[in-house]
């Protein structure tokens, strides 16, 4: 799908708004949320994720950030400048576009796909450091009092207590409220369901 989506896109790059970034410049963090869809032009940049797990390199002709675009959920890696890089950023409306008149794609496989390469990146994180989703669902649940379901949270000493980064517990959290067990406000998490957050920690 990256590929034939690349294909697409590149005819397009007037569409698009041109960046450069020097070498070593961070483009975009594990966790962020941003939906823009990016092709390189030139040079090359490096997927990482956990503290220094590089999973891809990606030159010219190549595109990232499309997991973002197409389920809407925050970056699942890093993305560095290994040298002096140039891209160009299509808006995620573009790229829907795009996938919806190009005769080689096909939406809802297209977002198959991505949710595959998704659970691919997060097992390959969690083998590097990040955090486990079934560990974060055991400490919510060991906080839930009778039917009290909202849980307060100190993101940053939560983060500390499970010896992970803001990054990667915002991706677990996400992923918990992406499975429909807990909602996410203002520094606290509401479970939706008890029952799946205390199956969700047993799972894992």
């Amino acid at each position: 799908m990256r590929e034939q989506l690349a294909t697409a896109l590149a005819p397009l790059t007037d569409r698009g708004v041109r960046r450069r970034y020097r070498e070593g410049a961070l483009i975009f963090a594990e966790g962020d949320r941003g939906s823009e869809v990016l092709l390189v032009t030139d040079g090359v940049v490096h997927l990482v994720v956990g503290s220094d797990r590089d999973i891809a390199a990606l030159g010219p002709g190549d595109l990232l950030g499309e997991f973002a675009a197409l389920d809407g959920r925050p970056r699942s890696a890093s993305a560095h400048a290994r040298t002096a890089v140039e891209l160009v950023a299509f808006s995620a409306s573009d790229v829907l576009d795009v996938i919806e008149r190009s005769p080689d794609l096909d939406l809802a496989a297209s977002r198959t796909t991505v949710a595959s390469g998704r659970r691919h990146t997060e097992m390959r994180s969690v083998a590097v450091g990040g955090l486990p989703v079934g560990q974060l669902a055991r400490r919510l649940a060991a906080r839930l009092d009778g039917d009290h379901r909202m849980v307060d949270i100190d993101a940053g000493a939560l983060a500390t207590s499970l010896e992970v980064s803001r990054e990667q517990l915002a991706r677990a959290l996400d992923e918990l409220h992406h499975r429909g067990v807990v909602a996410l406000e203002r520094g606290r998490v509401v479970v939706l369901d008890a029952d799946d957050l205390r199956r969700v920690a047993d799972e894992e």
